[in-house]
């Protein structure tokens, strides 16, 4: 007996302790990103009436729960970026919680602090803790209803019937994926009432289905438009191969599957490693059949087959399937893969399993807390704060610069113009009264705003469009345009003041594009400067040295000029002349094998090399005359 306590005793300071640290480091990271649309749309909704977020999310893509409630804890703790993720981060915890007790009475002590570890080492459950959004609740509304409604079929308890057709309903009404689940559930366990032929069950079950479906009903309607809107036109792509791909490599990478910079890898062979213990989870638990083994199997098959409807839905109806949100089941797959881990025999490849795990997921984990995904948007505040007033007034051609200026500039006036190539899809109304949707008369607000702010996207449909307006003359630049970026983010806005030119335009001939070129900030800079860049550092006289000048941050596509030469001494210089002021970064770098680029291993920079800032988002230097840059050498030198 005091053997069993003492094991009890270790079981739980091993949770407390995976996951006090793992809660930690989620929050240390919440105010890390400023919000992006997704986010912002959160954080609006929720200053609206509560019948007026059912309103709006009726007209929107998601059910109202998430958002009622939302408003509710904002009322009573605020609504800081950091006090609303911190909601979502809750969720987490609620899953960690399951791991000290569901999990731990199904699975066994060891099944459950692996889940536990993993729970707060998958990107998926790190990324998502810190994120804006519905998907840690529906996670754990969905975990929490798949146990319960097991414990009822396999054990006969009826208060687990009770907690599963309560944390169902919540389900349903969180997010349609968290729905689709829940219909995967009901259907499993009902072709498992038939197989097994358990005949007491069926009439409490289905008791359960009907009072599921009375409590949906009066969102139906809600439901049956959305579905009609969808049906004609929506955001989300046809899954291929790519998409698929990133789809189940979602759960170990970051969460908007950014590939096109230097990254570690590692997330692919999670995902292979991740493929294989599946499968060898599969055979041990239809081998065994026990109620360890059924529940493991389970909590699979609610993933797998949530997976497949959803991929099914998406080739034969619309598209509906985004990776994230998959977040929902992702924790029951975690579940298969603690069990998978925990049924292999051999101690040395258990510890093996999961330090495979560790090897892979750690540069992730690196990669997402060294990187911004979200945007600049804290660089757009920086850059405004001493040139806004309360008056001024953005223009947006695009829902992202929408959201995310309406939060951050909230005494002003925003409006979003919807032309004939751009398409919204979400519920606008939710930034009312300060942010206003123009669909037709763009003309009208170009005569009634002598200047104003104009905000479009690198990469967004409307971009070129609203660069036409300043290359035909409809709008007349009042100052160089001013783009906010960082490397790892797909959300780039850039910033115009304009005034609009005299002449008279239909909302037609605004509509139209006439360019398809994109605006060169530097060529309105009135002056070239002369640049002295100075390396200091060099302890290995081997290889050559080379300094890539970028257009604002360090991204590939910003590549400005750059020089090369033959490593000579400890210390180097280079002469840029003609260069046009404004701002740029440099970077540094000594090829010491000559293969013309900076050697990386999991994306890691192992040769030399130096920035004009602290990291690749911030190296940033103003130029407006004649400057010396010094620039010392870090990193490996042999």
């Amino acid at each position: 007996m005091k053997e069993k306590k003492k094991l009890s005793m270790i079981f739980v300071l091993f949770w407390l302790f995976i996951t006090i640290i793992g809660s930690l480091f989620i929050i240390s990271e919440l105010k890390k990103e400023t919000l992006w649309f997704d986010e912002s749309y959160s954080a609006m909704i929720i200053k609206q009436s509560i019948p007026d977020i059912i309103k709006i999310t009726a007209s929107d893509s998601h059910p109202p729960l998430y958002y009622v409630v939302l408003s509710l804890y904002s009322k009573i703790f605020g609504r800081t970026s950091f006090v609303l993720r911190f909601f979502s981060f809750l969720g987490i915890f609620g899953l960690a919680i399951l791991g000290l007790i569901s999990i731990k009475k199904l699975l066994g002590k060891e099944i459950a602090i692996i889940y536990t570890f993993l729970l707060f080492l998958f990107p998926v459950f790190i990324n998502m803790g810190q994120e804006l959004r519905m998907y840690t609740w529906g996670a754990f509304f969905v975990t929490i209803s798949a146990i319960e409604i097991f414990n009822f079929i396999h054990r006969e308890n009826k208060y687990s019937a009770i907690k599963f057709l309560i944390f169902s309903i919540l389900s349903m009404w969180t997010h349609y994926f968290s729905l689709l689940a829940i219909a995967v559930i009901d259907m499993i366990v009902f072709l498992w009432i038939i197989y097994r032929r358990k005949k007491w069950a069926i009439i409490p079950f289905f008791i359960l289905i009907f009072i599921q479906i009375i409590t949906y009903i009066p969102w139906v309607f809600a439901l049956l438009f959305q579905i009609k809107k969808v049906a004609k036109d929506f955001w989300i792509e046809k899954i291929n191969f790519w998409a698929f791909l990133g789809i189940l490599l979602f759960p170990f990478s970051d969460k908007f599957g950014v590939y096109w910079i230097e990254r570690p890898y590692t997330d692919l062979v999670a995902l292979f490693f991740s493929i294989v213990l599946i499968l060898f989870g599969i055979f041990k638990a239809i081998k065994n059949k026990r109620e360890k083994d059924r529940f493991a199997l389970f909590s699979f098959l609610i993933y797998f087959f949530t997976l497949l409807f959803g991929i099914l839905i998406s080739e034969f109806f619309r598209p509906i399937l985004v990776p994230r949100y998959l977040t929902v089941v992702t924790a029951l797959l975690l579940i298969f893969i603690s069990y998978s881990i925990g049924k292999i025999s051999n101690k040395i490849l258990k510890y093996t399993a999961i330090a495979i795990y560790l090897i892979c997921l750690i540069p992730i984990n690196y990669f997402i807390k060294t990187n911004r995904f979200n945007g600049a948007m804290e660089k757009v505040i920086n850059y405004m704060h001493d040139k806004i007033t309360k008056d001024d007034i953005f223009l947006h051609v695009d829902e992202h610069t929408f959201g995310t200026f309406v939060y951050y500039f909230p005494e002003n006036k925003h409006y979003l113009y919807l032309g004939p190539a751009y398409k919204g899809y979400s519920g606008y109304d939710a930034y009312k009264p300060i942010g206003i949707v123009l669909s037709n008369n763009i003309n009208g607000f170009m005569k009634q705003n002598q200047t104003f702010w104009l905000v479009n996207r690198i990469f967004a449909p409307q971009t070129l469009l609203s660069e036409s307006w300043i290359f035909t003359g409809k709008l007349i630049l009042k100052g160089p345009p001013k783009v906010f970026q960082y490397k790892a983010s797909f959300y780039r806005p850039k910033l115009f003041k304009v005034t609009p030119s005299t002449n008279n335009y239909t909302d037609l001939e605004w509509g139209t594009l006439n360019t398809t070129n994109l605006l060169d900030p530097h060529i309105y800079s009135d002056k070239n400067v002369e640049i002295k860049i100075t390396i200091n550092g060099l302890k290995k006289i081997k290889g050559n040295l080379t300094v890539i000048i970028y257009e604002d941050n360090i991204i590939p596509e910003n590549i400005f000029m750059f020089k090369t030469k033959k490593v000579n001494g400890s210390s180097a210089y280079f002469i840029f002349e003609n260069v046009p002021s404004g701002k740029y970064s440099f970077f540094v770098y000594q090829d010491l094998n000559l293969n013309e680029k900076p050697d990386k291993i999991f994306g890691f920079i192992t040769e030399p090399y130096g920035l004009s800032g602290k990291n690749e988002d911030e190296s940033e230097i103003n130029l407006v005359k004649n400057t010396n840059i010094i620039i010392q050498l870090r990193g490996k030198h042999d």
